[in-house]
């Protein structure tokens, strides 16, 4: 699995999060979970777009030099 298949998935699963946070919050406010699926989804969020933006070296870059 590639690096852009791997960030697009981990910002559904941030969104999914986040959604789950927001939904816990309505039913439950005040609990530990919600805060920690909250946080977790904006993490998880930010990683799936670290992973989308960034360029890998490419190993025939390397080889080259």
């Amino acid at each position: 699995m590639n690096d852009k298949l791997r960030g697009t998935l981990a910002i559904l699963v941030g969104i999914f999060a986040l959604y789950e946070g927001w939904h816990l919050h309505q039913t439950k406010p005040g609990q530990w979970q919600v805060w920690f699926e909250l946080v977790l989804g904006v993490v998880v969020i930010g990683l799936g777009v670290w992973r989308l933006r960034r360029n890998p070296k490419s190993k025939l870059d390397e080889l080259l030099k």
